[in-house]
């Protein structure tokens, strides 16, 4: 398995204000990213997310001189996962793995859906008995 590593990564989150782009940025920061661009409508709202690896952009997803102006501030992104889904719903597939994991897991779950269910419930047993020690 090719795994991207996150370590040293640079990132973009979008919406990382709150919900899941807020828990994305923090666990890129626990993961050791070398730099994430948080984006919000409001960037005031990122100061919580005191880090000296955070750079904090103004992004209304629906303002296309702020999509590109984050573009051009977010060069430096390193967007594989994106490109693979992007490339993914122009040619037309109904189901899209964009990473190594979930190529592997695709196929898995082709051959057999319940030993893919099985293979998940025994990882989530492992996680919570583990994060219960």
């Amino acid at each position: 398995m090719n795994a991207q590593r996150i370590e040293g990564a640079v990132a973009l989150v979008t919406g990382a204000n709150r919900g899941i782009g807020r828990a994305l940025t923090e666990a890129l920061l626990t993961r050791g990213v070398r730099k994430v661009y948080a984006t919000a409508r409001n960037p005031e709202a990122l100061r919580a997310l005191r880090d000296e690896r955070l750079v904090a952009l103004r992004l209304d997803v629906t303002d296309m001189d702020q999509i590109r102006a984050a573009g051009d501030a977010a060069s430096d992104v390193e967007r594989d996962v994106a490109f693979a889904i992007l490339d993914g719903i122009e040619a037309g597939q109904e189901d899209i793995f964009p990473d190594p994991f979930a190529v592997e897991f695709g196929r898995q779950f082709e051959s057999s859906p319940k030993a893919s269910e099985r293979q998940f419930a025994a990882m989530a047993a492992a996680m919570l008995s583990g994060s219960a020690a």
